[in-house]
């Protein structure tokens, strides 16, 4: 039987998302530790929680919250565009950068 490895993340229970792209442990305590140093004492607020995922699991949850952040920057220049429009733009700029079709 394959060993799974497992990340911890944070996720937010107001919010119903995972937060903090840079936050990927292999331990809970390690997660717990980075968040503090981020954001301070509001680490302690019960919204945030520690949760256990699969390393593949966690790999997409991270390349989607970095793809939402990116959105939101440019949105913030093209008002005009909608969040859907904007992230299909991304995705088909790194389509092109790793030379696939559509």
């Amino acid at each position: 039987m394959k060993k799974l490895d497992y990340r911890y993340l944070v996720y937010n229970t107001v919010k119903k998302e995972y937060q903090f792209a840079r936050i990927c442990e292999t331990t809970e305590k390690g997660a717990r530790t980075i968040l503090f140093k981020l954001i301070g004492n509001d680490a302690r607020k019960w919204r945030f929680e520690i949760r256990k995922v699969t390393k593949n699991d966690a790999q997409k949850i991270i390349n989607a919250i970095r793809l939402k952040h990116k959105v939101e920057k440019i949105k913030g220049y093209l008002p005009e565009f909608t969040m859907l429009e904007i992230e299909n733009l991304i995705n088909e700029n790194v389509r092109r950068k790793n030379g696939q079709q559509k």
